[in-house]
């Protein structure tokens, strides 16, 4: 082992809360929701309706009348939107973020169709002008998937990485017939088992792919060459140590919640009562080590992870308890 510094977690700057109501606020049953910035905006999806609000005040933004949404991605330029549905259809949107007048515009995807009443809300008349596709919007459709979506991911502005219960694809969106990569690939590795999450090392060009058995595998992904793509290692000992049955088998809202975090070098791997954090640096193949897992703090499975800044963690359960960590450095 390199010598030098690495993060670590401090048990004692863990805090734990019970929260008195499991009900959830926006719905009135637990669920596990889920967040994404979009422009200024931070919404809300993942209820077992097709609503998205805005986190702020709850106030609807879009809605899908027939399909729940699974997930909701930006790309980095923000100029396309990619919504997947547990019907296992892709949207993708596209805009000209250019004819905003300022950076606190709305983004086009959040703002509200201009004959919309303003006192329309997610509680009251769900207005049929919030309903999507609208006529003024630019949307495709990507690849549907043989079943539920249950994450996307944007790599760069073009290539979209699509995790279903039947695998995983990644698109090119900038070209016609939309190419696929990686599906044969990533089926093999993780044994049909389907694919519930996804994590990209921006710097490294590594996509981290969670399979719904827990399995965790790393891909060499290289932008500039999508032809070269390729297995770097699938983990023995790094996995998320709950299984996924699968939405049609009764997964539940904290199941489809499990999902890696990748957060500037650190990758953490949920699932199960512990949680495992990974340290990656400038060369994967030398440097790359398991550096966490803990079991003392969460009781219950299926705990959700968050990074809140570079050296801390929120993580929580089904028991609703909400856990706070510290990284701290220790040197080797």
């Amino acid at each position: 082992m390199s010598s030098g510094e690495v993060p670590t977690i401090d048990p004692s700057l863990t805090l734990s809360l019970r929260p008195e109501e499991d009900q959830d606020e926006l719905s009135g049953s637990t669920q596990a929701y889920r967040l994404v910035k979009i422009g200024k905006d931070v919404l809300i999806y993942g209820g077992e309706d097709g609503i998205l609000q805005r986190a702020e005040n709850q106030k609807m933004v879009r809605k899908w009348d027939d399909d729940a949404i699974r997930a909701l991605t930006v790309s980095p330029d923000e100029r396309t939107v990619a919504v997947g549905f547990d019907t296992g259809e892709v949207q993708i949107y596209d805009f000209d973020i250019h004819k905003k007048k300022s950076e606190s515009d709305e983004h086009p995807f959040c703002a509200a169709p201009s004959n919309h009443p303003d006192a329309d809300d997610a509680f009251l008349s769900q207005s049929d002008t919030l309903s999507s596709p609208r006529a003024t919007d630019t949307m495709r459709r990507g690849p549907t998937q043989e079943s539920t979506v249950r994450d996307l991911l944007f790599l760069n502005d073009k290539l979209l990485a699509i995790a279903s219960e039947s695998g995983l694809t990644v698109v090119n969106l900038a070209e016609a017939d939309l190419p696929e990569y990686l599906t044969k690939e990533v089926m093999k590795e993780h044994g049909g088992s389907g694919v519930r999450g996804l994590a990209w090392n921006a710097s490294l060009e590594i996509l981290t792919t969670l399979g719904m058995d827990g399995s965790v595998c790393f891909w060499m992904c290289p932008l500039s060459d999508v032809d070269s793509w390729k297995l770097w290692r699938k983990e023995s000992n790094i996995k998320a140590l709950k299984k996924d049955i699968g939405e049609l088998l009764g997964a539940d809202p904290w199941d489809r919640s499990t999902r890696p975090c990748q957060q500037d070098s650190h990758l953490a791997i949920p699932g199960g009562r512990a949680w495992q954090l990974v340290r990656w640096t400038s060369t994967p193949e030398v440097d790359y080590r398991e550096l966490f897992q803990n079991d003392t703090v969460h009781q219950t499975s299926s705990i959700v992870l968050h990074c809140a800044n570079g050296s801390q963690w929120i993580s929580t359960d089904r028991d609703g308890v909400i856990a706070l960590w510290q990284l701290v450095r220790l040197s080797l």
